[in-house]
């Protein structure tokens, strides 16, 4: 088995994992512990995709539109706002993280203030 290790800090959305690190479909367990000095902190967990997606009408007539592609994103919070006191950790199963295992998601993590501070174990 395979282990990440990852403190975290501040208020902008971070990368803990892609399938090119460690397989996002494989997760058996996350733990976020709460480091703050004194305070709480919030938590957003989510999966993350971009990909290349057709804006065209369905119409298989519709040929000049099929070149106008935009990128697409899909975001699946796994927690929204989730609380985790000082000194606590929370623990994730792999129950989970239940997502489409033919695709490939990154794992994303945002705290709420920019002085959050989190250590994160990831099991593979």
């Amino acid at each position: 088995m395979n282990y990440k290790y990852l403190n975290i800090t501040g208020n902008t959305a971070q990368e803990l994992i892609d399938d090119s690190d460690i397989n996002t479909k494989n997760i058996k367990l996350l733990n976020v512990c709460n480091v703050h000095a004194s305070d709480s902190v919030n938590l957003d967990l989510y999966f993350y995709r971009s990909s290349k997606g057709s804006i065209y009408s369905s119409s298989p007539d519709d040929h000049a539109n099929r070149e106008n592609s935009t990128a697409v994103s899909e975001s699946y919070y796994i927690v929204k706002n989730m609380t985790i006191p000082y000194g606590k950790t929370l623990q994730f199963e792999a129950s989970d993280f239940l997502i489409d295992k033919t695709i490939n998601y990154a794992l994303y993590i945002k705290l709420n203030n920019s002085d959050s501070a989190v250590d994160i174990i990831i099991k593979n």
